[in-house]
């Protein structure tokens, strides 16, 4: 919540009644948003057995595989920039 907070998405009070609360319209935050204020990381997290190795075949999957990942990230990065809060019909009478 931290990293949102500095971000500018949420805001939070002490005390009693205290808690966290958006900053901004659900209409405002994209899924984007919320990715690179939470660090930015990999979405996918598929590692190579040794990426070092000295097998042809292996180099070339190894190669394929890492731009086909990033190829599909893109994707889905583009897809949560596309994406609000609002979007996700977020209700409590389904929690």
């Amino acid at each position: 919540m931290g990293r949102l907070r500095e971000n500018g998405y949420v805001t939070s009070v002490k005390g009693h009644n205290g808690g966290w609360s958006l900053s901004r319209s659900l209409r405002e935050i994209t899924l984007l948003d919320i990715h690179k204020a939470l660090g930015d990381k990999n979405l996918f997290t598929i590692g190579f057995t040794e990426p070092d190795s000295k097998c042809l075949i292996e180099k070339a999957v190894n190669t394929q595989l890492e731009q086909t990942m990033k190829d599909a990230e893109a994707v889905l990065l583009d897809k949560f920039a596309k994406v609000t809060l609002n979007d996700l019909n977020i209700s409590d009478s389904e929690s």
